[in-house]
């Protein structure tokens, strides 16, 4: 079985170099979920900001938190939480240091080079990398609006 092809790209949002193969690229800007996510929660925290300085969002801001004060004077709530309790200073043995590394060492067992693999599947890729998106069933003609390739002269 021939290894799938890849695209090769830097996520937007960590800039970590990633490969992804040709059957799971969908034309993904992230590396993984989690970057996707983290994305969203930005853009979606910047919205809620831009909002916020709007008149209409600082007037609902504003109604917002005086119904949060009446609902806390009526429920009598008190917001002090208190100390923390104080931590107990307990110094380290000097030889469970020791004993850690041991432990490590122990348990490292040396592996081959992995191979490349699908950020999205995890599946062993093959030598050939393309950086672009791949093109949709037509074939995409330069000669379309650039004047490159016109052979109409």
């Amino acid at each position: 079985m021939e290894s799938p092809s890849s695209r090769l790209f830097l996520c937007a949002r960590c800039s970590r170099q990633t490969q992804i193969c040709r059957r799971c690229d969908h034309g993904q800007i992230y590396c993984s979920e989690a970057c996707s996510f983290s994305a969203r929660a930005h853009h979606h925290r910047d919205a809620d900001r831009r909002y916020q300085q709007s008149r209409q969002g600082r007037f609902m801001h504003a109604a917002r938190s005086r119904r949060y004060r009446l609902r806390l004077k009526e429920q009598k709530k008190v917001t002090d939480q208190g100390s923390a309790p104080k931590a107990l200073d307990v110094p380290l043995a000097v030889d469970s240091t020791r004993h850690f590394l041991r432990a490590v060492e122990a348990t490292r067992i040396e592996h081959p080079l992995p191979s490349v693999l699908c950020a999205v599947c995890r599946t062993p890729l093959g030598p050939w990398v393309r950086q672009g998106f791949l093109r949709s069933g037509y074939r995409y003609r330069l000669d379309r609006g650039s004047g490159l390739h016109d052979d109409r002269r």
